[in-house]
């Protein structure tokens, strides 16, 4: 299958993988673009210092930085993504958990964490860790999903419930949990879907997805166009709560 596609300054140097998710996104995305509205939050807090958690291969991060005049910094636990994150501009990556940044307190005054894949026993922890770098002003921008109902439409179509990931922070829990490390703590719903005119569209998207390869050759028959919602929630928690760790 040939794929052709357009790629921005900064998509050739992300994995080719990434860069076609990221191209299909684009094009079949009906709806609010989540990455483009935190990145005009970003942008609209006029920050001097952005910390990205779990930021990959830099190109969210990258993006921050052609926008606002503050230094951006990386962090990822994998050395492979931050090593790539490297030919970004004006992007500065760390391997690091997010449970433990080897960061200076209050170094920080704006936060982002898109879809952080963290276990439940890790929530609490990276959020001390992310209110201890926030100074008293800052504000985290954090986007979630719901593991129950994304893209649940092709579970449906496949006759199989799909193995989805367990994580800790999604759209029914993320409140609660942020409003314990923050003072305030606002939502904006991002609700959008997938609408893939035929099966072939479906199947390249499913090709460029390592667990979901498998899948590709089921739905290439498919007739008509099949829509994948997904229920996005965008949070902003400012007035952060510095919660004592379990070591002190």
């Amino acid at each position: 299958m040939t794929r052709s596609f357009v790629l921005g300054d900064d998509d050739r140097f992300a994995p080719l993988q990434e860069q076609w998710q990221d191209h299909v996104r684009r094009r079949f995305r009906r709806g609010p673009d989540p990455a483009q509205t935190t990145l005009d939050m970003v942008v609209e807090q006029r920050p001097d210092a952005v910390l990205e958690v779990g930021g990959g291969s830099g190109q969210f991060a990258a993006a921050i930085g052609d926008h606002v005049e503050g230094s951006v910094l990386l962090t990822d636990a994998s050395p492979l993504l931050i090593a790539q994150a490297a030919d970004m501009r004006q992007v500065v990556g760390v391997v690091a958990d997010a449970t433990a940044l080897p960061l200076a307190s209050a170094q920080f005054d704006c936060a982002v964490a898109r879809r952080p894949q963290w276990s439940h026993d890790r929530v609490g922890p990276a959020l001390t860790e992310l209110t201890r770098i926030l100074d008293d002003c800052g504000v985290l921008l954090l986007s979630v999903g719901s593991s129950r109902s994304d893209g649940h439409e092709l579970d449906e179509l496949l006759g199989r419930t799909l193995r989805r990931r367990s994580v800790g922070l999604t759209s029914d829990t993320a409140h609660a949990a942020l409003a314990w490390h923050f003072g305030h703590v606002e939502q904006t719903r991002l609700d959008h879907a997938l609408v893939f005119p035929s099966g072939t569209e479906l199947a390249s998207y499913l090709t460029a997805m390592p667990a979901r390869q498998h899948l590709a050759d089921r739905v290439r028959d498919l007739s008509g166009p099949l829509r994948l919602t997904y229920d996005v929630r965008l949070f902003v928690a400012t007035r952060p709560r510095r919660r004592p760790t379990s070591a002190s």
